[in-house]
């Protein structure tokens, strides 16, 4: 994402003044593991994860808090089990609307916040409005949309 990152400051920074009051959360799984292929980003708060989903609750939910000035946001520690409680009943829910959970666009990932090894899923995407479609409609219309491989942390015990 360094070129949509760019793009963001750079019209924060010479944009109109609606630009100007946007904000941005930079999360990275490493501390400064940014400066590898994106140099010119030093000065921004970069804020890393671990590639624990907990983490990145915690860091989103503090940030949120911060950007918007609103008190009403839940800890992350509530934020965190709810995120637990979805994970636990995905599979239940998904399949009572008649969904299965492995082609779910955002498959969810085991809920115990530690550091993961990778794995991936196949997503579908529009290649004209770069909006998320199912696979296997990314697969009938084979001129106008991808499969892409996405890489997600799975989390480990």
């Amino acid at each position: 994402m360094p070129l949509e990152l760019g793009i963001f400051l750079g019209a924060k920074k010479f944009g109109i003044e609606e630009q100007k009051r946007k904000k941005c959360l930079v999360l990275d799984t490493e501390r400064y593991r940014f400066q590898q292929f994106i140099s010119d980003i030093a000065g921004q708060d970069i804020q890393s994860h671990n590639n624990s989903s907990r983490e990145v609750i915690m860091r989103v939910r503090n940030w949120l808090r911060t950007a918007s000035r609103r008190e009403t946001i839940p800890s992350g520690s509530i934020i965190w089990e709810r995120y637990q409680e979805f994970i636990e009943k995905l599979p239940q829910t998904a399949r009572e609307a008649r969904l299965i959970p492995e082609e779910l666009i955002f498959k969810a990932a085991s809920s115990n916040g530690q550091k993961s090894q990778p794995t991936t899923f196949k997503v579908g995407r529009d290649t004209r409005t770069g909006r998320f479609i199912s696979r296997k409609e990314a697969e009938r219309r084979k001129t106008t949309a991808i499969v892409e491989t996405i890489t997600v942390p799975k989390q480990t015990k």
